[in-house]
């Protein structure tokens, strides 16, 4: 499993998300400024509002792929 560190949007306190290279990646904005990441892996739906944009979420997908590597 990989891991990325993001901020949650409620507490803005540090979460690991962790997904398999399988997983598939939706980013949407959300209300008040959160960005709505919803990771879908086998059938099963997690989703998170985080403080960070789709930018962000995005570079730290491609570190953690990259550092599997």
């Amino acid at each position: 499993m990989l891991t990325m560190r993001l901020i949650s949007m409620q507490a803005g306190e540090p979460v690991d998300v962790t997904f398999s290279d399988e997983t598939k990646f939706d980013i949407h904005p959300g209300a008040e400024g959160a960005t709505v990441l919803v990771l879908c892996h086998r059938g099963v739906q997690r989703i998170l509002h985080v403080r960070d944009t789709p930018e962000q979420i995005s570079a730290a997908r491609s570190t953690a792929l990259g550092s599997a590597r």
